[in-house]
C-alpha cells in the first residue's frame, strides 16, 4: 500500500520539483491518495469503518470530495497532475463509500 503512495509522491516531485513547499505538500497528499486508494479497496478497512458512526463515514466522504480536491488543485503545478490526483481521489472515495456506506453491515 505504501509503495503505491511512494510512487505517486515521487512522480509529483519529479514533475514539480522539490524547490517549493507547495510541491512537497502536494507530494505528501499524493502519497496519502495512493496509499489510501489501495487501503480503501481492502475489506479489513471497510469492516473497521463500519464500526464507526454513519456520520463519521459521511464526514470522511464529504471531506474527500470537497476540501481535499480543492487543496490538490490549488497546490498542483500542472493541470495533468491535478487531473491525475483528483481522479485517483475520486476512486479512493468511491471504494470507501461502496465498501462502508453501501456495503454489508
Amino acid at each position: 500500500m505504501l509503495f503505491v503512495g511512494a510512487i505517486l509522491a515521487s512522480t509529483v516531485l519529479i514533475i514539480g520539483g522539490v524547490d517549493s513547499w507547495k510541491n512537497i505538500l502536494l507530494a505528501l497528499l499524493a502519497w496519502d491518495i495512493g496509499s489510501g486508494l489501495m487501503s480503501t479497496s481492502n475489506e479489513g478497512l471497510h469492516q473497521a469503518w463500519r464500526e464507526q458512526t454513519r456520520t463519521n463515514r459521511w464526514v470522511f466522504v464529504i471531506f474527500h470530495v470537497t476540501v481535499y480536491p480543492a487543496i490538490v488543485i490549488l497546490l498542483s503545478p500542472s493541470v495533468g497532475i491535478s487531473v491525475l490526483l483528483v481522479g485517483l481521489l475520486v476512486a479512493k472515495t468511491g471504494f470507501f463509500a461502496v465498501g462502508t456506506l453501501f456495503g454489508r453491515n
